[in-house]
């Protein structure tokens, strides 16, 4: 079964693998015990952010979406459920891998806005191709690899100016804002994790790694031979702390699950996973753990709505009901829970 993957002009010619045509999977039944009320009174939300944007983000292509900070424009696909005026909407980002695209993205995993019993507003960013050959500002398609608070991360930035447009002018379920991506996408959503833990009520990573483990920065480049091509990537992410506890569903899948450069292995994504275990549990971290065996892919037996539900039943703040109830039924199979 082909990966389909698109050639992207570094300085070297890397392996740029964006999500296959072929992702089938059965979708379960819509969880509808965690969706969104409308009328629902909520309490103040602990964050804020500003909209220098100074306009509401419209349903489809944003251009030149203005960010926060003076820090640029970017351009970020934004598809509004149909739902009645005072519904309170969830926000779901999602994160393409390397060398893929917004509109590939969307069709590879049939993505779009969410229905009435989970009605949320899908957030799809346009990556910046950055390059983890340059010296000045590393990154793996998206600004993943270094991020400290405080910093101009153009992937925090980009969240921060559209929950802060969305919530100025739109119903937001600020305690339901969660993020999901593949490979360099899934390495964008990790990090988020790790910068933004007190906004993102849960996230799911389909082969990534946490470059806040001194562990998985140990894999990078395992023969040595990048660094004759100039590949030294050395990250830095905001640590994890374990009061701020969390939950996460990552996938991985098995020792194909790699990333390489002319044939040179970068990290290998099944190692990251194993160093990722006791990372989580030392971080207070709730763990889904689901593991498949056909490479750098999705997992075969995981669909959108196994993502959407597991997403949606998280609140921020709030325990996972996974703690009293176990895995439902639907993610029983394919996936095994890790309590910290």
């Amino acid at each position: 079964m082909p990966i389909r993957c698109l050639g992207l002009m570094l300085v070297v010619m890397a392996t740029a693998c964006g999500l296959p045509n072929d992702v089938e999977s059965v979708d379960p039944p819509m969880n509808t015990s965690a969706s969104s009320d409308a009328g629902v009174v909520t309490p103040e939300p602990p964050f804020r952010f500003a909209c220098d944007h100074g306009q509401a983000l419209q349903d489809g292509l944003n251009r030149n979406m203005t960010l926060n900070g003076g820090l640029g424009t970017r351009n970020v696909t934004v598809e509004f459920p149909r739902v009645d005026r005072g519904t309170k909407m969830p926000i779901i980002f999602g994160w393409h891998g390397m060398g893929d695209n917004v509109g590939n993205f969307k069709r590879a995993l049939n993505l779009g806005a969410g229905s009435a019993e989970f009605p949320f507003i899908l957030v799809l960013p346009e990556s910046t191709n950055m390059n983890f050959l340059d010296p000045d500002r590393p990154g793996v398609d998206w600004d993943n690899l270094d991020s400290v608070t405080g910093d101009n991360n153009k992937e925090v930035a980009l969240v921060e100016s559209v929950i802060g447009c969305l919530m100025n002018y739109d119903d937001i379920a600020w305690d339901q804002i969660y993020s999901f991506g593949f490979s360099a996408g899934a390495l964008a959503t990790n990090m988020l994790h790790s910068r933004l833990p007190h906004v993102f009520a849960a996230t799911a990573a389909m082969s990534g790694a946490w470059f806040n483990d001194p562990d998985q920065i140990d894999l990078l480049d395992p023969s040595g031979q990048g660094a004759n091509l100039g590949i030294e990537p050395d990250p830095v992410w905001d640590p994890l702390f374990p009061e701020d506890r969390g939950v996460v569903l990552l996938t991985h899948g098995g020792s194909q699950d790699n990333y390489g450069v002319m044939g040179i292995e970068v990290i290998n994504f099944e190692s990251a996973h194993t160093a990722t275990i006791d990372h989580m549990a030392e971080n207070n971290r709730l763990l889904v753990d689901c593991a498949h065996t056909t490479g750098h892919r999705p997992h075969p037996q995981l669909s959108k709505q196994h993502y959407f539900n597991f997403l949606s039943a998280h609140r921020l703040g709030q325990p996972s009901p996974y703690l009293t109830d176990g895995l439902p039924s639907e993610l029983s199979g394919p996936c095994v829970l890790r309590l910290p």
